[in-house]
């Protein structure tokens, strides 16, 4: 079993000592920043969701599912640059067991035609912008109050960065619009008027409070400017915001540690049950580090991609696999996914179980043997 503090002790430094480095003069577009809101760091209650006593161990966890998906981005797109030349080897080979592993490339990228170079490209670009995601900033100062982020505050790429919150933060009752003279809620997250009645920011709020029922969760969601943004808003950054009974349900084990160490080792392990051949991939999927990954994806810096293909929601593995639209978040959760265990010698079959690949050849060397090796989200 390896977890992701242990594992990829070196990995996790060099993110820890580069997240409150200030913004590099000349910084690529796409380079993007994100913190902690409060509510990562404090108990939320339905009578209180703000200015909670300090919850440590939640802010940790949250920070590592960030952290999951930048390393997650970064073999993805190790792996998928391998892929571009060795995939159409393995498919014109007459090795039935290197046959597997072509079949495995062709999973969510397509065929491996005259295409599949350029097709590959697009989708590495992405990967290596989302492995190169910087924060928690400020984690030794403040977060969102800390000095790295108010300078950023100054900054017209600031709508590039993010900032993660644990519940919405919104007005308690609906309030004026100036200029409409219309009444909406606030979203003092985003500082905005909700003119969409009712959104799901304020669905997910009510949820919590107890005025709706939760019967069906948005676990995250990310809200940004339909439009890209001018003047002032440009220093506005992007929310991502996880559903407070997603994470009671989904990851109340990890929020009930015994000691912080002992539960973060636990919460990023890998157990060998969870690669058994009857598992579906889709079981990884709600896990806090794939919902992260899916979501940094709708970023404006990532692609600004939608959940909508054709007016229809493509969500899950059967969508992804039918469509095959890299313009989707799932598409790249997904295929990162599958990568991850490709590169553990699991395969991923069309009905999203999940088999043992024949190994290599003693003649070929797996290029993905040096990979980083970090755990797997399990759904």
């Amino acid at each position: 079993m390896t977890h992701l503090l242990a594992a990829n002790n070196h990995e996790w430094r060099q993110l820890l000592a580069a997240r409150d480095d200030p913004p590099a003069p000349g910084a690529p577009v796409g380079l993007i920043r994100w913190t902690l809101d409060e509510t990562c760091r404090t108990k939320v209650t339905k009578t209180q969701l703000r200015g909670g006593p300090p919850d440590p161990i939640k802010g940790a966890v949250v920070a590592a599912a960030v952290a999951e998906a930048t390393i997650r981005s970064r073999l993805a797109a190790s792996t998928l640059k391998e892929w571009k030349t060795k995939c159409p080897e393995w498919k014109a080979s007459d090795n039935d067991d290197l046959k597997v592993r072509a079949k495995q490339c062709e999973l969510f990228m397509g065929p491996v035609d005259d295409g599949w170079a350029t097709r590959c490209d697009m989708v590495i670009q992405y990967f290596e912008a989302a492995g190169k995601l910087q924060g928690p900033v400020g984690h030794q100062t403040g977060y969102t109050d800390s000095p790295e982020w108010k300078a950023l505050e100054q900054s017209d790429d600031h709508h590039l960065n993010f900032v993660v919150y644990c519940a919405p933060w919104l007005s308690d009752e609906k309030k004026e619009e100036p200029l409409t003279k219309n009444k909406y809620y606030y979203n003092y997250a985003h500082k905005l008027y909700l003119e969409n009645d009712p959104s799901q920011i304020v669905t997910m709020r009510d949820q919590i409070v107890g005025t709706k029922p939760p019967d069906k969760l948005t676990l995250a969601l990310t809200v940004q400017d339909r439009d890209l943004p001018t003047g002032d808003r440009m220093k506005i950054p992007a929310s991502i915001t996880i559903h407070p009974i997603y994470l009671d349900i989904f990851e109340g084990r990890w929020l009930q540690a015994i000691t912080p160490a002992s539960e973060l080792a636990r919460a990023t392990t890998i157990t060998p049950e969870m690669t058994k051949g009857s598992v579906p991939i889709s079981f990884f999927s709600d896990r806090l580090s794939a919902v992260m990954h899916h979501e940094i994806f709708h970023l404006r810096g990532l692609g600004n991609f939608k959940d909508k293909k054709g007016g229809v929601d493509s969500y899950d593995f059967r969508a992804i696999l039918g469509n095959k639209d890299n313009r989707l978040p799932d598409f790249y959760m997904f295929l990162a996914l599958q990568i991850e265990l490709f590169t553990r010698n699991i395969a991923v079959q069309e009905d999203g179980l999940m088999v043992d690949m024949p190994p290599l050849p003693a003649a070929e060397e797996d290029p993905t043997t040096a990979r980083e090796d970090i755990p797997t989200c399990r759904r």
